[in-house]
């Protein structure tokens, strides 16, 4: 099937090469319509309604209010944040591999790598599918006498939201056989042009449409013989489970916003016969009446309690059911008389499945260390130094949760289990006091100090 892929792409047949690929488009339309509030079902429904007199004239113009609500947002954000919403940390197990692991840390740092991981994750969450591409890179270090040779990589979220279609081709026992994005670039006088691209192990193919509306297609070797592109999918997105309840809850906001139009007002009701209305402007208004006469006022006869306990009703099963925690003002305030420890287990669920996500981001980061290793010794330093530390450079991944740590109650644990002897060296309380910029030179100041007291 791919001597037969890559036979299509030579010859400009990109819409049959497409059909040789699998393809989301489907679910991740329907996913971001669930996304985008402006996509939402109860956003169709808000528009302006005119109200006719009998003699055919405009009487009044009223809104029909249509409210979305941005649940899934949150709820995707929290899935992100909790996540890689504190940066992965890569802890370098083997030994002899120092010049590797550091050139590595350095192109993930200038990957900006981190956020690269929460936009990724926010994608993923929020639309099912996204793809991270790496492509070689030339710097300001590169080397000027030779403008083809890289010195960096250059990391690119790929997205149905960024405007990119995304093909995957897995031969039968799983492994990616190709990728490819189908994206649209404007031109300097407006002209969208469709583009292709297609990467293998071994190379690289650029489609696009020329002036007469033909595929013309331009190849590259893939140096790093490996396909650079890391693709994240799951079945679902976060939100699926509660889309419903969503839409119910935003019925009744948008509802209880139509009845309060409409009757929100209390209505004088008069019975019998009126001599005389107050103006507007009058500050003591009064009605007159005619003797047997009544005035009051109607008041809508309302379920309101049965109302409220719904509203609050679905949104604990949105967030019970996708484990996002409560960050309402009511919320918070009851979570600052808690302690440490029951508010580490308010946002225990959120961990839990912070944990759960770990398993496959961990593997999808694995991967992109293998396809940075296979830039650094087949583009950036094709040493047989570069090449040896890296095969047996050994990276691994640690997460971190964004929930603070119950400091006090490990260095409790910690006094106890040495018979309350000191656990933490003053040198390593200098680095790690949060009131200083440089904790090395801190503590080489209170050393100096040190001396200088004992001189005195």
């Amino acid at each position: 099937m791919e001597d037969e892929l890559i036979a299509l792409l030579t010859t400009g047949e990109i819409e049959k090469a497409k059909s040789k690929f699998s393809n989301k488009k489907e679910d991740v339309e329907k996913a971001l319509s669930f996304y985008n509030i402006d996509k939402h079902k109860i956003s169709k429904e808000s528009d302006e309604k005119v109200i006719l007199a009998a003699d055919g004239s405009v009487k009044d113009t009223i809104t029909n209010w249509g409210l979305p609500i941005a649940y899934q947002k949150k709820i995707v954000q929290q899935s992100a944040v909790f996540l890689v919403g504190v940066p992965v940390k890569l802890i370098q197990e083997s030994e002899g591999t120092d010049k590797a692991f550091e050139l590595l840390t350095k192109l993930w740092n200038e990957m900006r790598q981190d956020s690269k991981n929460l936009e990724a994750a926010t994608c993923l969450y929020s639309e099912t599918e996204c793809a991270k591409k790496f492509v070689p890179y030339r710097d300001a270090d590169a080397d000027p006498t030779d403008m083809s040779k890289s010195n960096s990589v250059r990391c690119i979220v790929l997205a149905k939201s960024k405007k990119d279609d995304l093909y995957v081709l897995f031969d039968e026992f799983g492994g990616m056989k190709a990728f490819a994005r189908g994206y649209e670039v404007k031109t300097g006088n407006g002209t969208l042009v469709p583009h292709f691209d297609v990467e293998t192990a071994d190379n690289y193919y650029f489609s696009k449409k020329d002036d007469e509306g033909k595929w013309v297609t331009e190849v590259k070797k893939n140096l790093t013989k490996k396909i650079n592109i890391s693709y994240y999918t799951q079945e679902k997105w976060d939100s699926y489970l509660v889309d419903k309840i969503i839409e119910r809850r935003e019925y009744l906001s948008s509802k209880r916003a139509n009845n309060n139009d409409a009757m929100g007002d209390p209505i004088l009701v008069l019975e019998g016969d009126v001599e005389s209305l107050p103006d507007k402007k009058e500050l003591v208004k009064v009605v007159q009446i005619q003797p047997g006469g009544s005035a009051s006022y109607l008041y809508p006869q309302m379920a309101v309690d049965l109302i409220k306990e719904e509203r609050e009703d679905l949104e604990k099963l949105i967030n019970y059911i996708t484990d996002t925690v409560d960050l309402s003002t009511d919320a918070l305030k009851s979570m600052g008389q808690d302690s440490g420890k029951a508010l580490i287990m308010k946002f225990f669920p959120a961990e839990l499945k912070a944990i759960f996500n770990r398993i496959y981001f961990r593997e999808m980061l694995q991967r992109e260390i293998s396809i940075l290793k296979a830039f650094m010794t087949n583009v950036i330093d094709t040493s047989s130094e570069m090449r040896a530390q890296c095969e047996k450079l050994v990276v691994t991944i640690e997460f971190s949760t964004p929930l603070p740590d119950d400091v006090s109650e490990i260095i409790e644990q910690l006094s106890t289990s040495t018979g309350g002897k000191p656990t933490l060296s003053q040198e390593e309380a200098a680095h790690l006091n949060p009131l200083v910029k440089n904790g090395k030179v801190n503590w080489q100041k209170l050393q100096q100090e040190s001396v200088t007291t004992l001189d005195e």
